[in-house]
């Protein structure tokens, strides 16, 4: 299962160095989600990075502004319209609210992420339902820090990916030791 990882702005633009080395160590997608920053300055910053490293990203705002930077895509919160044929080449996800809407969502979508309900609590045989019923597109994102028991869980249902906060403490490891288990990506992994 892979580990994908949601920074801000201010964490970015501080650290565009650690997260490059962070992509050269097999960092493969970066969500930068902040709603609290101008779409110039979001921008301003994506036009700044590295090619490699802003191919990574994926844009949960100012999604206008894959038009004018070559990021990886955008992802959508649960109650923002989302209309298929408006972005083209693009990876495109979606937050849902549970396993119905999962079955429910778009079939053009990429990748749906949800956060807001545990499989290891659903009763079995809900579970065995959703198992028969998803065909497993789009791909399945789940969020948060996951325990081996919830890891396991996800994984039975069909979870393809963990999204997870990047630590504080990211910069600092980064630059110390980008390469081993405690730094670059098996710290994000296992923080």
């Amino acid at each position: 299962m892979n580990t994908l990882f949601r920074t801000d702005y201010h964490t970015l633009k501080g650290n565009i160095e650690a997260f490059h080395l962070a992509l050269q160590n097999g960092l493969a997608e970066l969500h930068l989600r902040d709603d609290k920053v101008s779409a110039y300055r979001m921008k301003t910053l994506l036009k700044a990075l590295p090619n490699e490293l802003c191919s990574k990203i994926v844009l949960w705002q100012h999604h206008e502004l894959v038009r004018e930077v070559a990021v990886k895509g955008c992802h959508f919160h649960p109650f923002m319209p989302f209309v298929p044929g408006d972005y083209q080449d693009i990876w495109i996800g979606k937050s849902v609210l549970g396993l119905g809407e999962i079955l429910r969502a778009d079939q053009s979508l990429d990748y749906v992420l949800f956060s807001l309900f545990a499989p290891y609590a659903y009763h079995p045989l809900e579970l065995k339902a959703f198992l028969a019923a998803y065909k497993g597109r789009p791909q399945l994102i789940a969020e948060g820090n996951l325990s081996p028991l919830q890891m396991a869980a996800y994984k039975r249902i069909g979870v393809s990916a963990i999204l997870q906060d990047v630590p504080a403490e990211f910069s600092q490891r980064m630059h110390a030791d980008p390469t081993s288990a405690m730094g670059g990506i098996g710290l994000l992994a296992h923080p």
